[in-house]
């Protein structure tokens, strides 16, 4: 039910911050001698370990309902089954995208608005040092 698939989207939340954070690592670990070769071995970890973390679980599912498709109601019952957590995993890691921006957007104004609101001048490197870093 959307109980299952709620934790599932946690699930996959929590494993993509560890991978992000392992990709980073590794990636770093092979002390590519260019940025070009860096940014690019990057990409392709990060799209691996999304696309596993992402899709994992419900190629499981797939897999489980083919072996034994009367377990859910024949075919058509496992395709409804699998569109509908599909569905509502899909929409909760929407939601949490909405969401990460809305605060992203509301940290930086903050932080904006309290440089902005000092009286002394600042340089442009002391100004920069507030906002988030790119990642």
């Amino acid at each position: 039910g959307p109980k299952g698939c709620l934790i599932l989207a946690v699930i996959i939340k929590v494993f993509e911050f560890i991978f992000s954070w392992l990709v980073l690592r590794l990636t770093h670990f092979d002390n590519h001698k260019y940025e070009f070769d860096y940014f690019n071995s990057l990409v392709r970890r990060t799209c691996l370990f999304q696309s596993i973390t992402n899709y994992s679980a419900f190629l499981s599912l797939v897999f489980k309902h083919a072996w034994d498709p009367a377990n859910c109601g024949g075919y058509a019952g496992c395709l409804s089954q699998l569109r509908y957590q599909l569905i509502t995993t899909q929409v909760a890691l929407s939601l949490y995208a909405v969401g990460e921006v809305v605060l992203k957007v509301v940290y930086v104004r903050v932080v904006v608005s309290r440089v902005e609101g000092r009286t002394e001048k600042l340089s442009f490197a002391e100004e920069q040092k507030h906002f988030v870093e790119y990642r």
